[in-house]
């Protein structure tokens, strides 16, 4: 049997009507006939959406009413609600999924949490909406619009090499200026998107069903299949496809047309894929910027999350920069995050806290550690002079106190001596200035060390301060991954 993995994102949202029985609105029931209004035409050859797999159906109408529905499909491409509204409404408009409100956002998820499996059924999450439909006696008849669109991947190995592997989750990324994700608000009067926020341009799907069941690479004749919902565009980028064993990365150069109320299948042949080494174990040592309550050891002080103001977006551990490097593109766990809020690099300086000479050994077994610090050694309050380029004394005999560059150095040697297996990524912040950050890139190719540069680049968007939003840190994970694919052959 074919496993068909589909995302289940959007969650019905209903209202009902309280209070006494003397102040309730008296109510009609209207038996609203709704069909697919599909615009254009599909050359492509892809599957039109059936609607009616969502049977419940929201509806609004002029009066205030606010509810869904359960429809009846009798006929193909046509289904039946009974909707009761107020005996003033003489207009309604329905769409799907059901929810509440003249307009009506809904997430196209940038990331999908959870998949369900059901096999030989249709997507179930895509949004359709009517126009403004006028309500004749107890009827009304209205067609809906698609507003999303479909795609079905056919994950398999022609040449077998793969055959079988476990699957733990497919990302599908765009290339830049494309979206395919956000939240959406809906017009109904219009049956458009009306606006968009929080844009993406990629979807994560966490494939497993359970460990009983995992999903695999299949074969030409029988491939394993995931799905997404997304916002309709033409689509170029690349789609990647992780596992226990492999991370295989497939570019998409020519467009693919994802049309508003289609489903595409596009079949992602492995033997043809870029396979890649992603690290499974990730190390952090920074400061403020690396910090998540909860998510560094006990006792470190963290930055994030704030609790209030305008700083309180990255309200997750998997919205930092980290975060997203380890959960969206490499698919991996975190080791240890060592980060202390002010932290320095160098020991000695005004700041009380363990610098980055005495945390580099906290980690476990780790793959990868970026290492993501000098913010706070240039601030002038912290009395850290800048040092010299000692490349070949001793750690040991290293004149750290105080000293950015001698530091700097003497945690990469700590590191390939406590963790030789472990690769170094070095991040130069868009907040570290001067001669701190220019060492940075110095010390990191001495050592053969890959680094990723931040300076001046305003698309780190922040908050008030220097800290990152949850933008900021979205766009620092995409940089990190993409500067340093190569690294992982």
């Amino acid at each position: 049997m074919r496993k068909t993995i589909l995302s289940a994102f959007l969650v019905l949202a209903f209202a009902g009507c309280t209070g006494k029985m003397e102040n309730r609105i008296e109510k009609n029931t209207v038996t609203v006939n709704i069909t697919n209004a599909v615009t254009g035409t599909n050359p492509a050859g892809d599957s039109a959406y059936d609607f009616c797999a969502s049977r419940f159906v929201g509806f609004a109408t002029e009066a205030g009413d606010r509810e869904a529905a359960m429809a009846v499909c009798e006929t193909p491409g046509e289904m039946t609600i009974n909707a009761s509204v107020s005996k003033e409404a003489s207009f309604i408009w329905c769409y799907s999924p059901g929810a509440i409100g003249m307009q009506q956002t809904f997430t196209v998820p940038s990331t999908i949490e959870k998949t369900v499996d059901i096999v030989g059924e249709d997507l179930k999450a895509m949004l359709y909406c009517s126009e403004k439909t006028e309500i004749s006696g107890q009827t009304a008849a209205c067609a809906v619009k698609p507003l999303t669109s479909g795609v079905i991947l056919n994950i398999l190995d022609s040449d077998g090499k793969y055959e079988g592997y476990t699957i733990s989750g497919v990302r599908i990324e765009g290339t830049e200026g494309i979206t395919i994700a956000g939240d959406v608000t809906i017009s109904l009067h219009g049956a458009s998107v009306e606006f968009l926020a929080n844009g993406s341009s990629s979807v994560t799907v966490l494939s497993g069903l359970d460990e009983k069941t995992p999903l695999t690479v299949g074969t030409t004749a029988e491939p394993s299949q995931v799905g997404a919902v997304l916002l309709p565009c033409a689509f170029t980028g690349k789609i990647t496809v992780y596992g226990p064993k492999f991370t295989a990365i497939v570019d998409i150069t020519t467009p693919l047309n994802f049309q508003a109320g289609y489903v595409k299948t596009v079949n992602i042949d492995l033997s043809v894929a870029a396979i890649k080494a992603f690290p499974k174990r990730i190390g952090v040592l920074g400061d403020s910027i690396s910090t998540f309550s909860d998510m560094i050891p006990s006792g470190y002080k963290a930055y994030y999350p704030q609790s209030s103001g305008d700083n309180t977006d990255v309200n997750d551990w998997k919205k930092t920069y980290w975060g997203q490097l380890i959960t969206n593109f490499w698919m991996g766990e975190l080791d240890v995050n060592s980060s202390w809020s002010g932290g320095c690099v160098a020991p000695g300086s005004t700041r009380t806290q363990p610098a980055f000479t005495v945390r580099c050994t906290d980690f476990i077994d780790p793959d990868v550690i970026l290492l993501f610090g000098g913010t706070n050694d240039c601030q002038s309050g912290c009395a850290v002079e800048i040092g010299e380029f000692d490349f070949d004394t001793p750690v040991g005999l290293l004149n750290t106190n105080a000293r950015f560059r001698e530091s700097y150095i003497a945690v990469i040697k700590t590191i390939r001596a406590t963790y030789p297996k472990a690769k170094i990524i070095c991040i130069v912040g868009n907040h570290i200035e001067g001669a701190y950050a220019s060492s940075i890139p110095t010390i990191a190719d001495h050592f053969g060390i890959p680094w990723v540069d931040f300076r001046g680049d305003k698309s780190v968007t922040v908050y008030s301060s220097l800290h990152p939003n949850a933008a900021g840190h979205a766009y620092m994970a995409k940089k990190i991954y993409e500067s340093t694919l190569e690294l992982f052959k």
